[in-house]
């Protein structure tokens, strides 16, 4: 994880009481949107309940689970199928389903039930889900991306592109390891909050004061106001969000948070 500006760090409690005083009253003035902020909450509260655990893989015997898990690490060592940097074994699900001896429906109650991570990608055009030993527990900064981008469609009503899902992926990088959802749901909650620590940091770029983390000549900055949450915006000063969070890691009390957030005691890792 990327560590915050030293100048963050070292701020003595009386600064960073006067920095949450002045974004409490630039937060004030700033129109808040339509942006289905709660929206993107429900996401994450619907992802976790969906996660496969093996209570709800009925129909899988412990020799089915030990057959595929051989059969995904035979295609892994002799055709692995590269993915977000890991190798996957990648295999119609016709294909399992015949190795298996089962209907493809029964494939995936066993992937289910089996210690896999799984996506469904295209290979060679052709559609589908792929697989290599882990915990679905065990995300990874794409993992995070791709909750963020669902929770960015749920509450803007438009797809991530492909530059802003690799934004969202160096924001699940630079934030701490599974709060990256807990934190992006905050932002979007409070975006007016945030553009006011932006502002902050803007301000002290184009007045060259220590604040500035870019190290960057005064004309390099400019004033910028967006109406509707940005992911460009949020990824710039990624460092803003943390600012949210008070020492226990949680969000603090003045700011409002969507309905994920108010009923999750650890984020959303």
């Amino acid at each position: 994880m990327n560590a915050p500006p030293d100048w963050l760090q070292k701020s003595s409690a009386k600064g960073k009481a006067e920095i949450l005083d002045y974004k409490a009253k630039r937060a004030a003035g700033v129109k808040q949107t339509p942006f289905k902020a709660s929206a993107a909450s429900d996401v994450l509260k619907k992802h976790e309940k969906q996660l496969p655990t093996t209570d709800k893989a009925k129909g899988a015997s412990q020799a089915s689970i030990d057959q595929f898990m051989a059969l995904v690490a035979d295609q892994i060592a002799t055709a692995p199928f590269m993915r977000e940097g890991h190798p996957w074994a990648a295999r119609p699900q016709a294909w399992w389903a015949d190795r298996l001896g089962v209907t493809t429906r029964q494939v995936q109650r066993i992937s289910r039930a089996a210690p896999v991570r799984f996506l469904t990608v295209l290979n060679d055009d052709i559609k589908m889900t792929v697989y290599r030993p882990g915990s679905m527990a065990d995300k990874t900064p794409e993992d995070y991306a791709r909750i963020m981008s669902a929770m960015w469609f749920k509450a803007s009503g438009r797809r991530a592109t492909g530059k802003e899902f690799g934004l969202l992926v160096g924001l699940a990088k630079c934030w701490p390891e599974g709060k990256a959802p807990y934190l992006f749901d905050l932002v979007l909650s409070n975006w007016g909050a945030f553009c006011a620590g932006a502002d902050t940091e803007i301000y002290c770029g184009m007045h060259g004061q220590p604040a500035d983390q870019f190290k960057a000549p005064p004309e390099a900055f400019e004033k910028r106001h967006f109406a509707y949450p940005n992911i460009a915006f949020i990824r710039v000063f990624w460092w803003v969000a943390l600012e949210m969070l008070n020492h226990n890691g949680k969000a603090v009390d003045s700011f409002q948070l969507g309905t994920y957030a108010k009923g999750s005691k650890k984020g959303s890792g």
